[in-house]
């Protein structure tokens, strides 16, 4: 009997160890690896044939296909990664993988070309408890979408050139992003009606709208958002249930969420969904920030008692954008020039009384805001609006408005301004006779010019002036006087000329008078300025002028055409430019036998 009993228990154990390792073979069964191409020549083939816990892995290559996942525990994976592993959607209206089922993994592949409209590089709808990682999504309407889908994690993946949005998560809460990259979409990374998410180490730049948190309740806008994610290299700064603290000035994206006494000051922010956001947010304070190319500048979602002032809003979709029951905000001496300045569903204020002080656009009065399309007038001068009131942005504000709208000062014209010069500025002679001209270059009517000339006696005297066809030009008769030279002191004083027609005027350019002159032996450099320059309209007023005043060179070499101080191939070159122009002899540096010829004479020294 005892022979038996301990048969059968050897019987049992040998039983238990039977189905033990049975179970075990069965595990790994269900644990197989399957190559594409090598089992299968594609994605869909391979998971079509694949069951729980077995994992797919995709060698080198471009796939043409857009890959349905419907089995739990799936992991689909390239061998080698992103760089060496395409699936390019065959359906462009359809994702490039569509992810149903739980407990999946897709990583390091490249997706693209999914760009219907919604359509996904990476789609997750429904699902839980997913691993995303190591992918590129690019080309596509959107690059990775979560829709309805929890506890799911996103690592490593870049969204890029993608024509909507990099990453989006709708309707999906409990989710990990980390170190994910969005750049160069339409949208970065966007958050809309999904709760409890974090966010750690990701990035955004180059997008159109860079990052935004959206929703209608306050759990949309309760996550977990450090600031190591980056919006253009600076810091989201999303606060939640804080007191009585302001954002550092390096902020990229400010969010502040069920907080009170918060203080927004002296920050740009560019480049996203909205540039401040409050929501369910009272007595805080938004300061000296400038927003612009975002979709709302400022933005305040049932927030009250707050106040914006000394702001500037500009190149949004929205300057400012108040809704659902932000009430009893406090809003003036704010510059707003967007698409659509103001949007206002609730009863806020837009001015305070008029008080003197500097406003923001520099009138001498604090009041209401700046805003580029109020187009009422300004009828005392006191830079507030005094017509179409209030101002209410085209009936965006929907309960009254600002009755205290700033306006810009009328410009003050610009004088047109009159210039006199000595033509040429610049001149380079030999010992001998010359000329200049005083010039004058005017857009308004004048009637008569006057100048002095000084000039250096010791290297050029001066002999006579005469009358140019300035004022002449429309047949007026002129009374010209040639001034009083001095050669010993260098100067010539009151030149002077005036039209001698009544009611006659002139207003195009013209030479007022010529200076013929004699360079001296000695070479230097002489200035020649013009003083006591003035020029009158036809009542006798003085109009308002430029002096240009000149210089001549004497040069003792003749060769030396440039005025460089040296004689070489440079000054060869000047000649050349003009080879077989005539003219008065010594008319320019480049006859330097002053022979009225420029040829290869003028070559020789």
């Amino acid at each position: 009997m005892k022979n038996e009993w301990r048969n059968f228990g050897m019987a049992l154990v040998f039983a238990v160890l039977f189905v033990t390792l049975a179970f075990v073979s069965l595990g790994c069964a269900s644990a197989a690896t399957i190559y594409v191409p090598d089992n299968y020549a594609k994605i869909q083939q391979a998971v079509d044939n694949s069951t729980a816990n077995e994992i797919i892995i995709v060698r080198d290559g471009t796939y043409n296909e857009n890959v349905d996942v419907n089995v739990n525990h799936l992991t689909i994976k390239s061998e080698n990664g992103s760089a060496s592993t395409t699936v390019q959607a065959a359906d462009s209206n359809d994702h490039v993988f569509e992810v149903t089922a739980d407990y999946v993994n897709i990583t390091g592949f490249t997706v693209q070309n999914a760009n219907g409209s919604k359509k996904a590089g990476i789609y997750l709808t429904g699902v839980e408890q997913c691993n995303i990682s190591n992918n590129v999504a690019s080309s596509n309407y959107l690059g990775i979408y979560l829709i309805s889908s929890s506890n799911n994690t996103l690592t490593n993946n870049t969204a890029f050139n993608n024509s909507y949005k990099g990453i989006w998560l709708f309707y999906s809460s409990s989710n990990m992003l980390t170190s994910n990259s969005a750049s160069n979409n339409n949208r970065g990374i966007y958050l809309r009606f999904s709760n409890n998410n974090m966010l750690k180490d990701n990035t955004m730049s180059g997008n159109t709208y860079n990052f935004d948190v959206y929703g209608s309740r306050l759990p949309h806008y309760i996550q977990n958002i450090d600031t190591s994610n980056k919006v253009e290299e600076k810091s989201v700064y999303y606060w939640i249930d804080r007191q009585n603290q302001q954002v550092p000035d390096n902020a990229g994206f400010v969010g502040v969420v069920n907080s009170t006494n918060i203080t927004v000051k002296d920050l740009t922010l560019t480049n996203n969904s909205q540039g401040v956001l409050l929501a369910y947010s009272k007595n805080s304070r938004i300061e000296n920030v400038t927003t612009l190319n975002n979709w709302k500048g400022i933005r305040l979602h049932f927030s009250g008692s707050n106040t914006l002032l000394n702001n500037t809003a500009s190149n949004n979709v929205y300057g400012i954008y108040l809704s659902r029951s932000s009430n009893n905000n406090f809003i003036y001496n704010n510059y707003f020039n967007n698409k659509n300045n103001a949007y206002d569903d609730g009863n806020n204020t837009w001015n305070i009384t008029k008080i003197a002080g500097t406003n923001i656009i520099g009138s001498p009065y604090l009041g209401g805001n700046y805003w580029s399309d109020y187009a009422g007038d300004d009828l005392d001068e006191d830079g507030l609006g005094d017509t179409m009131l209030p101002y209410n942005s085209s009936g965006n504000i929907a309960n009254g408005g600002d009755y205290q709208p700033l306006t810009m000062p009328a410009p003050i014209p610009t004088p047109e301004v009159t210039t006199i010069n000595i033509t040429p500025s610049t001149k380079t002679v030999l010992p001998g006779p010359f000329t200049v001209n005083v010039t004058v270059e005017t857009e308004v009517l004048i009637a008569g010019v006057q100048f002095d000339l000084c000039f250096d006696p010791s290297l050029v005297r001066a002999n006579n002036v005469t009358e140019g066809n300035l004022l002449k030009q429309d047949g007026a008769n002129t009374y010209f006087y040639s001034g009083t030279i001095d050669n010993a002191a260098g100067t010539i004083t009151y030149v002077a000329s005036a039209i001698a027609t009544p009611g006659e005027t002139v207003s195009t350019p013209g030479v007022v008078a010529t200076i013929q002159m004699t360079a001296k032996s000695a070479a230097g450099t002489s200035t020649l300025d013009l003083s006591n320059v003035i020029v009158g309209d036809i009542n006798g007023n003085s109009v308002a002028i430029a002096v240009n005043d000149g210089s001549v060179r004497i040069s003792t070499a003749p060769w030396d055409v440039n005025g460089d101080g040296f004689v070489n191939v440079l000054d060869m070159i000047l000649v050349c430019q003009h080879f077989g122009e005539t003219g008065t002899p010594g008319w320019i540096p480049e006859d330097v036998n002053r022979d009225g010829v420029i040829s290869v004479r003028d070559m020789l020294p």
